[in-house]
């Protein structure tokens, strides 16, 4: 306390103890955070540059290499992206699938005449994928959207037609499991280090 001839300052310290759920939240921090071993990371880009980028960031996440798949090479790849995903979720009952989709997918569309450039949209891929999806099938992934257009409006379009939003930014290894905790555990509120009975309740888009 002090006292002055005008005015008396008196000082009061209150120690917070934080709540059990104040405490469990906090509790995950990004370097302690580990994903699933039972989990696919699934990418796809047109641009070579960029699915080296995405190998480094799946290894930064902690993902084994042979638990990555990276499309995007050759057109094929694209345009049946949306099959092979399907077949794949399915053909793995047993795992859960982390994946990170380009916005803008560019391919060649030839005909006789001619040959040009067409863009696939890579939200539309996903809300397309996630409807032919059952919802047992449905509830073992989370798709996030990759792009460099990151207006309000495109953040809300991507959401709506997947999981999430990654910015197409440079990517720094101590930062990766900082930007996939939050997003991971929006998706699966239950984890704990096991997904084996987690479910999510997530609407899938018309």
């Amino acid at each position: 306390d002090q006292f002055f001839a005008d005015r008396t300052i008196f000082s009061f310290r209150c120690p917070v103890t934080l709540s059990n759920d104040a405490k469990a939240k906090h509790s995950k921090l990004p370097e302690q955070f580990k994903l699933p071993a039972n989990i696919y990371a699934i990418a796809i880009d047109d641009s070579k540059i960029q699915r080296r980028l995405l190998a480094k960031y799946f290894s930064f996440a902690g993902i084994p290499e042979t638990r990555v798949r990276i499309l995007g090479g050759t057109t094929e790849e694209i345009k049946g992206f949306n099959d092979w995903a399907f077949d794949f979720v399915t053909d793995h009952p047993d795992d859960f699938f982390l994946f990170i989709v380009d916005e803008n997918l560019e391919v060649n569309d030839s005909d006789i005449t001619a040959t040009k450039e067409v863009t696939i949209s890579g939200s539309k891929c996903v809300s397309k994928i996630r409807q032919k999806l059952g919802p047992e099938q449905e509830s073992r992934i989370l798709t996030l959207i990759r792009s460099a257009n990151d207006s309000a409006e495109d953040v809300a379009i991507y959401s709506s037609r997947a999981h999430g939003y990654l910015p197409k930014v440079p990517i720094k290894p101590g930062a990766v499991l900082e930007e996939l905790t939050p997003l991971w555990l929006d998706r699966f509120p239950s984890y704990g280090g096991d997904l084996r009975h987690v479910k999510s309740d997530n609407h899938i888009p018309d």
